[in-house]
């Protein structure tokens, strides 16, 4: 691979990750997650998490705060700034999955959800997050 295609493919990567950890934590709210749960969650090894908090806290984007029960752990929390990028940046990705569902009849809709609960439950029996 050439050097401005590993660039531009790393640079893919960050994104999807950033994409990923804004997720989360808007789907936790304002207690956070502690950086293990969220690397877990994504795939991230404990070192590439810590380079990934590292960069959304520069920016201001997240904080980190001890986690109340685990002095070894940390909670990422997103900041007001964090919060406004989170919705800058997943709301298009939202409201594009969304407009997907606009070309299935209710009924199909219906359908989907169903299967879709009965996916999720047989993961969730088998120990996998969802």
């Amino acid at each position: 691979m050439k050097t401005a295609e590993t660039v531009e493919a790393l640079g893919a990567l960050a994104h999807e990750h950033r994409l990923a950890i804004y997720r989360l934590l808007v789907e936790k709210g304002p207690e956070g997650l502690s950086a293990g749960d969220i690397a877990e969650q994504i795939g991230l090894t404990p070192r590439n998490m810590t380079a990934a908090v590292d960069c959304l806290e520069q920016e201001g984007l997240v904080s980190r705060r001890p986690h109340p029960s685990d002095r070894r752990a940390t909670i990422v929390e997103l900041t007001k700034a964090g919060q406004k990028a989170a919705d800058t940046a997943v709301t298009p990705h939202i409201d594009a999955i969304a407009g997907l569902f606009d070309d299935l009849s209710p009924q199909r809709r219906a359908q989907f959800a169903q299967s879709l609960g009965i996916l999720l439950d047989g993961l969730r029996r088998r120990g996998i997050r969802v």
